[in-house]
């Protein structure tokens, strides 16, 4: 079998935003909790759509790579010039990194990490 190295280390960022919302109460963060099971009672739209979503963005990865395909937004792959991920939030749809300061902390971090003085510290 031959691997085909074009499609290694490429990346696709997702970040699931579910909020739990009642009445007369402010958005509080719920358990991250996937809906792909669209027979639940009390499926929101919303949870459909990202059910939907979810399952042929995963079928379309295990299948081709890419999350990509027929019937869904466009996920951008996230690049060093592209640096938007893929937001779930009653629908899929792409959006700037929400904390891009963070993210360059801790590729700094693992960064070092790789040189021979970040292994000799880890062990």
């Amino acid at each position: 079998m031959t691997m085909d190295m074009s499609r290694m280390n490429r990346v696709w960022f997702l970040l699931l935003s579910l909020l739990m919302v009642r009445p007369g109460f402010a958005e509080q963060p719920a358990p991250v909790r996937v809906p792909l099971d669209r027979n639940k009672p009390g499926a929101t739209p919303g949870d459909l759509e990202i059910s939907g979503a979810l399952a042929t963005y995963l079928a379309n990865f295990a299948k081709h790579g890419d999350p990509n395909g027929a019937g869904v937004p466009t996920w951008p792959q996230f690049t060093e010039n592209d640096l938007r991920v893929m937001y779930f939030k009653n629908k899929p749809s792409p959006g700037p990194v929400p904390s891009a300061a963070a993210l360059e902390v801790l590729d700094t971090y693992f960064a070092w990490r790789r040189t021979p003085e970040g292994e000799a510290w880890a062990k």
